[in-house]
């Protein structure tokens, strides 16, 4: 198991070394050998899926003891699930950049670098167990998708739009961390399998409200949900296939996500169904409204 997992997790890293030099020789070609990547890690998700269930335990190694973070990756069911969205959609949109960028584009190598960098992020954000390196994780799908978003970065909207999604999803990931350090205070550790099911200490149920409404500003923002959907209808200044892949299929998912993997702990607080049908329900009346509005097409795929 951990073979399978270290393969799927460091596979599209490994990979997004060789493509800028890759690049220079291959030119529009170097999508085909990008989708070794997706092609790799869907294929260890795959085994993963198929090995008896008593095989899929989380596979831990130490990286900063002294705070309590450990490299800990549980290969459950959620993260199985959206490690196919992020592997299965990545084949896809690998496939599609292939036959879409061609020779009129430049820096072939260093876009499908970009693109493989940002799916190991993801990757390590969804099938991570401990909260301090998932927050490291979530951060550098925001640092990547920056590079992505203002890859034509010779034109005026790719620099705005690549500008307002790094600060976004920036200063709402603070917000997150806060909301991690506030865990950490209620359970005094960051691994979730140990925060799950645990009873909250007396006198601190104030703390855990706290913490929720910090990770779901961090959420709401990584998601584009209203106060933070100006974000995304920008970000589609980029090229199509980076708008396919992070803000149609993969990234604004990272919310729905993060929603659901932190539902165990927070689902028990009075605010929690408010919060999320309101903000949730608000925000899909917003995006209808100004999908109505649009007269671009990618502005409609955005903002629905």
């Amino acid at each position: 198991m951990d073979t399978l997992l270290l393969t799927l997790l460091l596979t599209p890293f490994l990979l997004a070394l060789l493509l800028p030099a890759a690049g220079q020789r291959l030119g529009a070609r170097t999508g085909w050998l990008a989708l070794l990547g997706p092609v790799i890690a869907f294929a260890a998700i795959l085994s993963i899926q198929l090995s008896p269930q008593e095989t899929h335990v989380a596979a831990e190694w130490p990286w900063l003891p002294s705070l309590g973070a450990a490299l800990t990756f549980n290969p459950d069911g959620l993260a199985l699930f959206f490690g196919f969205v992020v592997t299965g959609i990545g084949i896809l949109v690998t496939l599609y950049a292939a036959n879409y960028l061609d020779d009129h584009y430049r820096d072939h190598g260093k876009f499908y670098c970009y693109l493989m960098l940002f799916m190991g992020a993801m990757l390590l954000t969804v099938f991570s167990s401990n909260l301090l390196v998932l927050f490291v994780a979530w951060e550098l799908t925001g640092l990547t998708s920056f590079l992505l978003i203002g890859f034509l970065h010779e034109k005026a909207d790719s620099q705005r739009g690549a500008r307002m999604a790094l600060l976004t999803t920036g200063l709402t990931g603070l917000a997150l961390l806060a909301g991690i350090v506030l865990l950490w205070l209620v359970f005094g550790t960051f691994e979730l399998s140990s925060i799950v099911g645990a009873p909250v200490p007396a006198g601190r149920e104030d703390l855990l409200l706290a913490a929720f409404l910090c990770c779901f500003t961090g959420i709401a923002g990584k998601s584009a949900q209203f106060p933070f959907h100006y974000w995304l209808p920008n970000a589609m200044a980029a090229p199509t296939p980076v708008s396919a892949y992070l803000h149609s299929a993969t990234m604004v998912k990272l919310g729905v996500f993060l929603t659901a993997r932190l539902l165990p702990v927070f689902n028990g607080l009075e605010s929690w169904t408010p919060v999320l049908t309101t903000i949730g329900f608000g925000t899909l009346l917003l995006g209808a409204a100004f999908a109505l509005l649009s007269q671009d097409l990618k502005g409609v795929l955005a903002y629905t």
